[in-house]
């Protein structure tokens, strides 16, 4: 399953899960990346399955990587917040 080959079309739609719905989610519950895998893969397949997904290619764990690293280890609304005014920002 390591560096799982996705294709473009694919890979924007995991980033679009990850970016739009489980980034807020792991805001909303205070949440590291650990802590989220934990959760939602007993709790929640509709996000477990694209994040494991993403983690599962090369480029997708270096975009979490990233983003972690941006944000810190646990995210929370205040980071939420954040993203968003970026977001804007950039829009």
């Amino acid at each position: 399953l390591m560096n799982k080959k996705v294709d473009y079309e694919e890979a924007n739609e995991l980033l679009d899960i990850f970016n739009n719905k489980i980034v807020p989610y792991m805001c909303e519950h205070n949440m590291s990346l650990h802590e989220a895998f934990e959760t939602l893969r007993s709790t929640d397949n509709d996000l477990y399955k694209p994040l494991s997904e993403l983690w599962s290619t090369t480029f997708g764990k270096a975009y979490i990587k990233s983003f972690m690293q941006k944000y810190g280890n646990k995210l929370s609304v205040k980071v939420l917040d954040t993203i968003n005014k970026e977001i804007k920002q950039n829009e």
